[in-house]
């Protein structure tokens, strides 16, 4: 990567890193572009020039919020190898847990329905990339239903949750594993 496309990278994660804490302090309505740049040392064109608007640095904070929770899923499932319980139990655990204490996850201006599609999808796809690894004669079909069924599920246990995160995340994992089995 040339000199000038890392700078960009690393400004742009600076600008998001920026919003993603202000809107931790403030909630995402009180983000202005304004405070954005002056929390990054930049000008309010240059936060506009990388994202276009508000809606799209708000799109850019929750994208990268999804990020690194589809990564740490992505570490538990390929770290469980085969055990499909297991990969369930500890990816439903540490999601339950980290969304918790994220004010970002529960702020429904920055996470409109819309982004929960890019959730479903992108946790969706790190457990096809697992079934696809460690059980490949499992049929597509039943995988997705699994897939879907268990991401759909720790959502809403993250939305309203019912059970202590260790009793929810064993239940998921069992619904999991009947599914995909």
């Amino acid at each position: 990567m040339k000199t000038r496309e890392l700078n960009r990278v690393r400004q742009r994660a600076a600008l998001i890193a920026a919003a993603r804490g202000l809107t931790i302090e403030r909630g995402w309505p009180g983000v202005r572009m304004a405070d954005v740049a002056r929390a990054t040392g930049v000008s309010r064109q240059t936060v506009y020039n990388e994202f276009g608007c508000r809606k799209g640095l708000g799109e850019a904070v929750a994208r990268a919020e999804v990020a690194q929770f589809v990564g740490a899923m992505r570490a538990d499932f390929f770290g469980s190898r085969a055990d499909g319980h297991r990969a369930v139990r500890t990816a439903a655990r540490r999601t339950i847990h980290e969304a918790a204490g994220n004010p970002l996850v529960h702020d429904r201006e920055l996470f409109p329905s819309a982004l929960t599609r890019l959730v479903l999808d992108a946790a969706a796809g790190v457990i096809r990339e697992w079934a696809a690894t460690f059980h490949p004669d499992c049929p597509p079909r039943r995988v997705e239903l699994a897939a879907e069924s268990v991401v759909r599920l720790t959502v809403s246990h993250l939305l309203l949750p019912l059970a202590p995160p260790e009793k929810t995340a064993t239940s998921l994992a069992d619904v999991f594993v009947r599914l995909l089995n």
